[in-house]
């Protein structure tokens, strides 16, 4: 306690836990919610079942590859005629296929509404 940069080191101490503090509790409780989401195994490839809100407010359920690394979402013609889908844009093309954006609907993992999903997805081009 002869050291007189003891009390230098609690008055910092203090004003830290005044400053940090408040900021620990300043983003309020989080709102998180953990869900269970069905994978089946075809070939080594694993398959999840979405959801989209068709035009009549009816679901369709639809299934695609996991791909964890993917950039988007890939839908065929079928798909996107049947919820409604229009392609927007110019074509992109990526190995030698064709593709046009969309903007995808409501999409829901078995009861839960996917809520930080790209709006935008991909339509394989076969629509003229």
């Amino acid at each position: 306690m002869d050291d007189p940069r003891w009390l230098s080191y609690v008055v910092l101490a203090f004003a830290c836990t005044l400053i940090v503090e408040p900021c620990l509790h300043s983003q309020g409780p989080r709102n998180i919610h953990h869900v269970t989401v069905p994978l089946s195994v075809e070939g080594n490839a694993p398959i999840a079942t979405l959801s989209f809100k068709r035009p009549d407010g009816g679901l369709r359920n639809a299934r695609f590859i996991f791909d964890s690394g993917g950039g988007a979402i890939i839908l065929d013609e079928g798909l996107a005629t049947d919820l409604g889908l229009r392609p927007e844009g110019a074509d992109v093309s990526e190995g030698g296929q064709r593709y046009r954006a969309v903007k995808l609907p409501t999409t829901f993992v078995g009861t839960n509404r996917v809520k930080n999903w790209p709006r935008v997805s991909f339509l394989v081009n076969s629509f003229r």
